[in-house]
């Protein structure tokens, strides 16, 4: 559902264990409301960014490992760069090895004083930088290696972070939920930069409006509408940052008539106004990471 563009170093897909595993380069984004049927762990080598999940601001920084579980919703910005490892881990491999796993929840804090998570954090950070020193080396047999850190990084994932609780905040459990929501998602990229009425977003999945509100509201969290203004916004940061278009341009191209609630909106989510933005990305002080 992460449509966002990314400039990577070469990927490693593992066609028998349908993992994903690479090294990501992210100059700046702002990614809306979305999930993934995998368990995502993210390494920050560079740079920070914050998530927006289950009612918090999760903000990890260099030296410290984000996971996003299955299907949980969320959304992440990234204000000023970053460098990171990326491993998806799709619920399928899980369940190939583990019957029963497919609802598993893993609960990684980004820092801790408890001594025995404090070293299990360690083994889980040391599991990933090998795997990334394997694939940079390449030596005879790398293969081999990679596929045991896997197996080592999974059973530490499992044994050591796995929680008894179901996910808080919006977690899509069924097929339904995500087919209906992801149905939703792509009509609105299609249409967002018109308006869209209630009753026309109810009707692409066959609801009434009334019923469509709640739904949507408890599946995602936010309304529609609110849900609408976010992709609007993401379109509109995309061509503060990347081109040179005056506001107002942009403000026509992405549909926001509303320029008093585009300010308002604007700030709540960057915490800057859009001028201070280009100032900022601008700016001789800011570098893209190496």
């Amino acid at each position: 559902m992460d449509n966002q563009e990314y400039r990577h170093e070469p990927i490693l897909t593992n066609e028998d264990m349908d993992i994903a595993f690479f090294v990501r380069h992210d100059p700046r984004s702002y990614v809306t409301k979305h999930w993934h049927e995998s368990v995502e762990i993210i390494y920050f080598l560079e740079g920070d960014a914050d998530f927006f999940l289950d009612q918090r601001i999760i903000s990890p920084q260099a030296g410290q490992c984000m996971v996003v579980n299955a299907n949980v919703v969320h959304s992440s910005r990234n204000m000023n760069g970053n460098r990171s490892i990326l491993l998806q881990i799709p619920l399928k491999v899980l369940e190939r090895h583990l019957p029963g796993s497919e609802k598993a929840f893993f609960e990684v804090p980004l820092q801790t004083s408890d001594e025995r998570v404090s070293k299990s954090l360690m083994k889980l950070k040391r599991i990933i930088l090998g795997m990334k020193e394997t694939l940079d080396k390449k030596e005879e047999g790398y293969a081999f290696r990679f596929h045991s850190l896997v197996y080592e990084l999974l059973y530490r994932l499992y044994h050591d972070f796995r929680s008894n609780r179901a996910g808080t905040g919006e977690v899509l459990d069924t097929d339904k939920d995500r087919s209906r929501l992801g149905e939703i998602m792509d009509y609105t990229e299609m249409h967002y930069a018109r308006e869209i009425s209630l009753a026309e977003i109810a009707g692409v999945i066959y609801l009434q409006p009334e019923y469509f509100c709640r739904y949507f509201k408890k599946c995602m969290g936010i309304t529609y509408l609110e849900y609408l203004n976010e992709i609007r916004l993401s379109h509109i940061y995309r061509d503060l940052t990347d081109t040179d278009l005056p506001l107002y341009r942009i403000l026509q191209r992405h549909g926001f008539k509303n320029y008093k609630l585009f300010r308002k909106l604007f700030y709540n989510r960057f915490q800057c106004t859009p001028g201070q933005m280009r100032e900022h990305i601008h700016s001789d002080t800011v570098r893209e990471p190496v």
